[in-house]
């Protein structure tokens, strides 16, 4: 998402030693920007890394099968998992539904 024509009205403060700065500040000129622009840049790609690390799921191709396996030939529900699901859909029900509190 480009953030030139977003206002940029937030802050974040951090405090660093003597030999983060300057590393940092070494690695901003050699990229030519600024060290806010450079800090900025680096911390939302380690943020969009890091969310997508956490968010998306990748399967080998065996696990890809198995998973589709799974969802286009489920298993069947125990009796136990039916009778959990049908006291769920009457709690969602009154509490959702009709507004009252189980």
């Amino acid at each position: 998402m480009p953030t030139a024509s977003l206002k940029r009205e937030m802050r974040i403060e951090a405090r660093l030693t003597k030999p983060q700065k300057v590393l940092i500040e070494r690695a901003a000129r050699l990229r030519g920007i600024s060290v806010s622009h450079f800090l900025v840049a680096s911390a939302q790609e380690a943020a969009r890394s890091e969310v997508a690390r956490e968010t998306v799921i990748r399967l080998n191709p065996e696990e890809s099968l198995r998973f589709a396996e799974a969802i286009l030939h489920p298993e069947p529900m125990s009796p136990s998992l039916r009778a959990r699901l049908r006291k769920y859909q009457r709690l969602y029900t009154a509490h959702v539904v009709l507004g009252i509190e189980a």
